[in-house]
């Protein structure tokens, strides 16, 4: 028995300070969520009320995409942490609960930064959407009567092509090497689980 106790009390202390570690760990995540949110909705009122927006020139739409990175980094190591302090001697709904929550709030925290640019986006798209197409009606009707002069049945080919290029415009300000990236991050909740899962099985088998 007293061989017992002394085997259990170590990991007793281990999982109690992990415990300590893992509360301030939170502490401090709500702490930084918190002045990431209010950062997150003055990028969103910034998109959405002054930025002047090219439907053909994304790139000025790249830092409210890299905020919102970086906030979504910012929830994915840090449950990364957790999950390290927490897997030894926890159940699996806990390490289930803090990587469902951090993807949560990893989405949110992507997102929230880009909503107002977003839809600013879609309006801009849809306005100039709606006004060449109105164009094009006209170009068509007038080729259809017969009334088309030469400079306005050239000009259709024009239009339908402009339309379709305005059509493909991404309406939130996220290119492929940002969703990639995106998708990395997720990676790193996951990979922190399975290496303390696998760092947890060898001690256990080190330490009969």
């Amino acid at each position: 028995m007293a061989n017992v106790a002394s085997t259990e009390s170590p990991w007793n202390a281990i999982n109690s300070w992990s415990l300590v570690v893992n509360a301030t760990l939170f502490a401090l995540l709500a702490f930084n969520a918190d002045q990431s949110l209010r950062a997150g909705q003055f990028f969103s009122a910034l998109g959405r009320n002054h930025l002047r927006i090219r439907l053909l020139d994304p790139t000025r739409l790249q830092p409210f995409a890299r905020r919102g990175l970086t906030g979504a980094q910012f929830w994915f190591i840090g449950s990364a942490l957790a999950v390290l302090l927490v897997v030894s001697g926890s159940t699996p709904w806990v390490i289930a609960s803090i990587i469902v929550g951090t993807v949560a709030f990893g989405v949110v925290s992507l997102l929230i930064p880009t909503v107002g640019v977003h839809q600013q986006l879609r309006e801009r798209k849809r306005q100039e959407l709606a006004r060449i197409r109105a164009l094009i009606e006209a170009r068509s009707a007038a080729l259809l009567d017969g009334a088309a002069t030469s400079a306005s049945d050239s000009q259709l080919p024009a239009l339908l092509a402009y339309e379709a290029r305005i059509d493909n415009v991404r309406e939130w300000p996220f290119d492929t090497s940002n969703l990639l990236r995106f998708a990395l991050f997720l990676l790193i909740p996951l990979g922190s689980w399975l290496g303390g899962a696998l760092v947890e099985r060898l001690v256990d088998a080190a330490l009969p």
